[in-house]
């Protein structure tokens, strides 16, 4: 389960009862809109899934496609889907298709271990009246995945010194593109130009096609923002209504405009970083000068590497991917710190729990396909392949621009990013519909800058509205609930948003009867700065508090202390993550409201989905999470 939901079988009792209700009838007013579909006619055989912490209701199929689609009784393969069916099958509407961006990310595992089991604490109204739907993208995972090399190769040529100091690092980088490339080659040789942009759109309306639904309705954050772009410019009469969440548009860049543009993008978010480090008393890599603190320890990182845990050893690349990966959301500021506070003192455990996710690496040491697939998708999509006219003084400008993150640009870089590898492009957005599309920008997007948002929204012409977030992070959607309530109106009704700009949202009040709470001794308070978020809290509905204890048995000593306060338990289980040996979760009703616990000892702590956590949490403590529902 991923760190992010641990929170989510506590917060469903609670909101659906503890059974006590039927779990898809939740507080919320529910939104005539539009026909009422039957349950769908498709031709895809769904069935029982393989995923691991999948929702349970996910069912799983796949629909065979051309390979080139210009030659539709040519080779075929495989798309990989998941769908979730509407909680409320009698007001169906049809169905939404999810994707996460990347390219190379997976919509499967986006819908069956995230979007599914959130749908009802977080959209029930698209979850009562919609199938949710995800997919692999061609290339991805079980949509005939890319896989030029294998784990070994990946494990020893992703976290290399991009800068080398020595032979064998110079041999690792030049490994690392020569073979890679060469292996693509070998293996899928001309075919790798099929894995672009405008082929995945061509499948996405097939799926379309296959569930049934006359129009499509869809979600796409980052790079899928693009796919959705595309697809609204192939198949315009075929759109019913389009969330494109954070905004990617590269149109008409070079390489270097394009890294200059997202490199500009993850400084101001740096500087926001440094600046909430610097006045939070309770930022672990607080100092006088947090960004002087940051530059020694990268640099230091570049000769002296930090080991971690797993016989790895976190060097400056692995370090400065770390930062980057903590700037797509705010929730991840605090674990940020307490990994660069660890690799300060000789562990990098935790610089690698931030990285790993946005790699691919799994706990088990496997990999997805995201790395691999993501550059193939960039290529055959033409995505920041051209060369600029002056590579050297191109690098330049990125050095000068980035001094954290383009430190180590090069011309060899900017001049022929692909190799061999085919590249294409895609077509030049046009919508010329009537439906609706509402584009999602951040001003503080670290990813994808406003810029590209304003960009798109031009390009697709007068059926589409620009949504400003002035929030961090990216993908909005899933960070503000004024993101969340325009989009789910356009998904829901298919018709456009009156809402044009989003402030961050408040954090939700400290209830009255917190205050009285009682808690065993021991409990010392904990100032996270809002990581909770990352257990699967919403921090604008949810009041949370987070304590530490040495307590043998935390647990215990809680629900015997709050069911003496008069409050009845209404659940006590493990928590659903594998290895959670001393985690568990409590929920119990009370004269006050509503109160969830999670409680996660050391060994849970340590686990790969949480071991950034320990970063915050003092050696061989429990971390209580107490929270407000």
């Amino acid at each position: 389960m991923d760190r992010r939901f641990v929170a989510l079988a506590v917060l469903s009792c609670l909101a659906a009862g503890c059974a006590t209700t039927d779990p898809a009838v939740t507080a919320g007013g529910r939104v005539a809109a539009g026909s009422v579909a039957g349950p769908g006619s498709s031709s895809i055989a769904w069935g029982p899934c393989d995923i691991e912490s999948a929702d349970p209701a996910a069912e799983c199929g796949s629909l065979s496609v051309p390979l080139d689609h210009d030659e539709p009784d040519g080779e075929r393969i495989d798309i990989g889907l998941v769908r979730i069916p509407a909680d409320d099958p009698d007001r169906r509407i049809g169905s939404i298709l999810f994707n996460p961006g990347g390219p190379g990310g997976s919509g499967v595992d986006m819908v069956a271990q995230q979007i599914g089991p959130m749908r009802q604490l977080q959209f029930p109204d698209l979850a009562d009246r919609f199938d949710l739907i995800g997919f692999d993208p061609r290339g991805v995972d079980r949509s005939a995945g890319i896989r030029c090399v294998d784990d070994a190769w990946l494990e020893t040529h992703v976290y290399i010194d991009a800068t080398p100091d020595n032979p064998e690092e110079e041999t690792l980088v030049e490994a690392a593109e020569s073979e890679f490339s060469q292996a693509c080659l070998d293996t899928y040789g001309d075919s790798l130009i099929e894995y672009d942009t405008a082929n995945t759109a061509r499948d996405m309306d097939l799926i379309r096609k296959a569930v049934g639904d006359e129009g499509l309705t869809y979600y796409g954050a980052s790079y899928g923002t693009l796919l959705g772009a595309v697809y609204a410019t192939l198949f315009p009469d075929n759109v019913r209504a389009l969330v494109l969440d954070s905004a990617y548009d590269p149109s008409g860049l070079d390489g270097a405009e394009q890294t200059l543009i997202q490199l500009r993008g993850f400084e101001g978010a740096f500087a926001n970083w440094v600046a909430w480090c610097s006045d939070n008393e309770a930022c672990t890599f607080g100092s006088t000068d947090v960004e002087r603190r940051w530059t020694e320890l990268r640099d230091r990182l570049d000769t002296a590497p930090a080991p971690a845990a797993d016989g790895r050893a976190a060097n400056r690349d692995v370090m400065t991917l770390a930062t980057a990966a903590a700037l797509y959301s705010k929730a991840t500021w605090p674990l940020l710190a307490g990994a660069l506070r660890d690799a300060e003192s000789g562990d990098g455990t935790a610089l690698f729990a931030l990285t790993d996710p946005y790699n691919g690496r799994q706990a088990d040491g496997t990999w997805t396909t995201i790395e691999q697939a993501g550059k193939i998708i960039r290529c055959a999509s033409g995505l920041g392949t051209a060369a600029p006219a002056d590579p050297a003084a191109a690098a330049a400008e990125i050095v000068a621009t980035s001094p954290h993150f383009g430190f180590d640009a090069d011309a060899a870089d900017l001049t022929a990013p692909c190799g061999e590898i085919p590249t294409g492009s895609i077509p030049t957005l046009d919508y010329s519909g009537s439906a609706p599309i509402l584009v999602v920008g951040g001003t503080n997007d670290p990813a994808t800058p406003f810029v590209w948002a304003e960009q798109m929204t031009a390009a697709l012409g007068s059926s589409t509205k620009l949504l400003t977030f002035t929030g961090e992070g990216h993908a909005a959607m899933f960070a503000s609930g004024c993101v969340r309530q325009a989009a789910i109106t356009v998904l829901l009704d298919a018709t456009q948003t009156t809402t044009t700009t989003c402030e961050p949202d408040q954090p939700a009040p400290r209830p009255d009867w917190f205050d009285g709470l009682p808690l065993p001794a021991g409990f010392t308070p904990i100032d996270l700065l809002g990581a909770e978020e990352l257990l699967g809290l919403d921090p604008a509905t949810m009041y949370a508090t987070s304590f530490v204890t040495a307590s043998g048995s935390p647990a215990d000593e809680l629900a015997a202390t709050i069911e003496e306060a008069g409050w009845n338990s209404a659940m006590r289980a493990p928590l659903d993550l594998d290895g959670a040996t001393d985690g568990e979760q409590l929920a119990f009703v009370g004269p006050g409201g509503n109160l969830a616990a999670l409680v996660l000892g050391p060994a849970t702590l340590a686990l790969p989905d949480l071991v950034a956590f320990s970063a915050l949490v003092p050696t061989a403590s429990t971390l209580v999470v107490l929270i407000a529902v």
